[in-house]
């Protein structure tokens, strides 16, 4: 333990600050920069009331041995989403996908990064007390799942990136439309509270469990129902497939770098620590998204250079 907090606990923190502080200073870098960053902390406020509602419903829990704490939410969680949907809406920029589309591929995108993350995190366990923890705890569960999570998480991520994506998209068509500053500043945190509400309305528990046709915490209709989110997402990704203009990877490196080490930091943690059952999300799932990042590259570098 150090300052109260597990070794590998702290570790994931610090790197929580350095992802989340690095897409703070590409953010300073672009058009707008203040209004990018505002967009960066409207997803800290957005997935902090989400988590914190998820925490009071008790659906999960996390251990309060933290250095830093959003009400009983650790601030290092928030910074990853946060830096997994900057990164995410950044990339879908360049791509072909039109801009009705584009949302729902920021979901797809940060579902599949919460697919290698989650398993690393909720079985990096210590006995604190008398209780045995993970970084977070399911307190709602059954048997399966995926790699020990239940499904319904997963359709979480895509429909709380998916919303907040939305919303800033709206913002920012506002912002341009009218030109007023109070525009600017005030959508990120609009955003930011209409996201946690919209996620507990009933379109969004019929989003995840088919409610109110199909129970709440049912195991087969949140998985069909999370089948149904990642084929929709694929489809749209197969369909407009390729990018709409290359990344200039000097500039835009974030988009690259932090997913690629978000994953590689869960394959580290996975088998350092010997979570076996997040083997394959990290290496599999992971190895995926890894790959298709590194497609996006290469035809950026090779299909659009210059007198190509």
């Amino acid at each position: 333990m150090i300052f109260g907090t597990p070794v590998t606990w702290l570790i994931a923190e610090i790197f929580a600050i350095i992802v989340f502080f690095s897409c703070i200073t590409h953010a300073a870098k672009q058009d707008k920069p203040a209004i990018k960053i505002f967009e960066l902390f409207g997803m800290i406020v957005a997935a902090g009331l989400y988590e914190n509602a998820g925490v009071a419903a008790g659906v999960y829990d996390y251990s309060l041995n933290r250095i830093l704490l959003f009400g009983k939410v650790p601030i290092a969680i928030l910074m990853f989403e946060a830096a997994i949907f900057y990164t995410a809406f950044r990339l879908t920029e360049h791509l072909k996908v039109p801009n009705w589309g584009r949302p729902f591929i920021i979901g797809l995108f940060a579902m599949i990064q919460d697919m290698t993350l989650d398993p690393a995190a909720v079985f990096d366990l210590y006995e604190i007390g008398s209780k045995i923890s993970g970084r977070w705890n399911w307190a709602i569960h059954y048997e399966g799942g995926l790699f020990g999570i239940p499904y319904f998480n997963f359709s979480g991520w895509f429909y709380m990136m998916t919303y907040y994506a939305i919303l800033i998209s709206i913002g920012r068509w506002l912002y341009k439309k009218y030109n007023k500053k109070i525009i600017g500043y005030s959508y990120p945190v609009i955003a930011g509270i209409l996201t946690p509400v919209i996620i507990v309305s009933p379109l969004t528990t019929f989003l995840l469990w088919a409610m109110p046709f199909f129970p709440q915490y049912g195991k087969t209709n949140e998985l069909v129902m999370l089948l149904i989110h990642c084929i929709f997402a694929l489809t749209l990704l197969v369909i407009y497939r390729g990018i709409e203009r290359p990344l200039d990877v000097k500039k835009e490196w974030v988009i690259l770098a932090v997913p690629i080490a978000l994953h590689l930091y869960d394959i580290i943690m996975a088998f350092v620590l010997g979570i076996k059952i997040a083997y394959f999300p990290v290496l599999v799932i992971g190895g995926i998204h890894i790959a298709y990042l590194s497609y996006i590259y290469y035809i950026s570098k090779h299909r659009y250079s210059p007198g190509s």
